[in-house]
């Protein structure tokens, strides 16, 4: 079977399914992204007697109508299936995507910077994250985090290990670097050099669709944070020094890049706003993993959130560690959450 990874177009799997022809025998599809499935109508009526032959016109308009519906949802749920993995969306942003991967290339050494060029002549700081292999999650002893079972579970130590390199954001995406991808600003505190807030987690997809950059992974996020640290906090250690939390913030977001950065240079992973991440939010794995990408899919009768990281201006500071896991609906959206993008190169 082929993996859903390769089903990339959603906006061509929609255009497939609506105007895929009405038949009683599976039919391959023979354009885009699903090109050479067959998917085969299934007669809901299950009467006896041919569709073209004892039933009513009434009956035979009804079962057609059963069967074509049946077709598009089926086409529908691959491409739906297909938003739980990373890189999956159209065409055109792959091609973006892969523009950016070759403008940047691989980076040298962990710290390393280059600017990336967007709209009006707009720019982005990126730092380069090496490949590497990192303990994921808080002990149990660690300052700040409960004894609940939910947080204890949500942080269970593990051993993760990022096979690829990638390039982070040196800071928060800022409003003007929003507008300049999106033409508007939906931030409730406003300021050029202030993070984006009031966005949802569909909202950062559309922007790193427009711009050819990406969602981070949980794992990803947590790592480049740590920067190799192990304590709650990374760069010296002290909050306050990294990052705006209840206790400092005055009750609003404030220009990025103020506070102290990590020791690999990226500002502000602590407080300021929560970032968006691509995972849902499920429960840690017991063993060591390779390139996590969380679930594809939430099991039924389960909330399904997206990440939030680092913790925000509302926030106090045991929710700004390293290993805190927030979470939201991803259509949601709120004066406190924003997002830094990732490169990843090819």
């Amino acid at each position: 079977m082929m993996p859903l990874r390769l089903f990339s177009n959603i906006p061509q799997v929609a255009t497939v399914a609506t105007q895929m022809p009405c038949r009683a025998t599976p039919a391959p599809i023979r354009t885009g992204p699903l090109a050479g499935l067959r998917i085969r109508p299934i007669d809901q009526a299950k009467r006896k007697g041919s569709i073209h032959g004892s039933r009513s016109d009434f009956e035979r308009r009804n079962a057609m109508k059963n069967k074509c519906m049946t077709t598009m949802a089926a086409a529908a749920l691959v491409a739906v299936a297909c938003i739980g993995l990373p890189g999956c969306s159209g065409g055109e942003s792959q091609a973006l995507r892969e523009s950016v991967s070759q403008k940047l290339g691989t980076g040298s050494r962990a710290g390393e910077t280059k600017t990336l060029a967007l709209p009006d002549g707009v720019t982005m700081e990126m730092v380069w994250c090496p490949p590497g292999s990192f303990t994921m999650g808080s002990p149990e002893t660690e300052e700040g985090r409960t004894g609940s079972t939910s947080r204890s579970h949500n942080e269970r130590q593990h051993r993760v290990t990022l096979t690829k390199g990638f390039w982070m954001a040196k800071t928060e995406v800022t409003q003007k670097q929003w507008k300049s991808v999106m033409g508007k600003n939906p931030s409730k505190f406003e300021g050029d050099n202030l993070p984006v807030e009031n966005v949802n987690w569909f909202d950062c997809r559309n922007f790193c669709d427009k711009s050819g950059l990406q969602i981070p992974t949980e794992a990803e996020w947590e790592y480049a944070c740590r920067a190799g640290t192990k304590g709650a906090y990374a760069g010296s250690g002290r909050l306050d020094d990294m990052g705006w939390h209840s206790g400092n913030s005055g009750k609003r977001t404030h220009p990025v890049g103020e506070k102290a950065p990590n020791s690999w240079g990226l500002f502000d992973m602590h407080g300021n706003v929560s970032e968006w991440c691509w995972d849902y939010v499920d429960a840690y794995p017991d063993t060591a993993v390779t390139d996590p990408t969380g679930p594809a899919v939430m099991d039924r009768g389960r909330i399904a959130l997206r990440g939030l990281r680092g913790g925000n201006w509302e926030r106090d500071a045991k929710e700004c560690r390293s290993a805190d896991r927030g979470g939201g609906l991803p259509r949601d959206r709120y004066g406190r959450n924003g997002f830094r993008p990732v490169a990843r190169p090819d």
